[in-house]
């Protein structure tokens, strides 16, 4: 029988937050969505270029803008 390594912690991908260009914090999915006050999937769409090109066309300059750092502990 193979062991499952159920106990080992789950990785998280971590984001620096910007708003405009300003830096704001880094933090995983979830402690971004607790700081910004918004549900995990608007951070996740946060990071995307959709949001990116809304950003632009809109041409806000203090929207807030996730970049992806990758998985935490890389």
């Amino acid at each position: 029988m193979i062991p499952v390594a159920n106990h080992l912690p789950k990785m998280q991908k971590e984001w620096a937050v910007y708003a405009g260009d300003e830096f704001l914090f880094i933090g995983t999915t979830k402690e971004c969505a607790e700081r910004l006050g918004v549900s995990i999937n608007t951070v996740r769409f946060y990071g995307t270029p959709a949001h990116l090109r809304r950003v632009e066309k809109q041409k806000k300059t203090d929207a807030i803008v996730l970049v992806d750092l990758g998985i935490e502990g890389e």
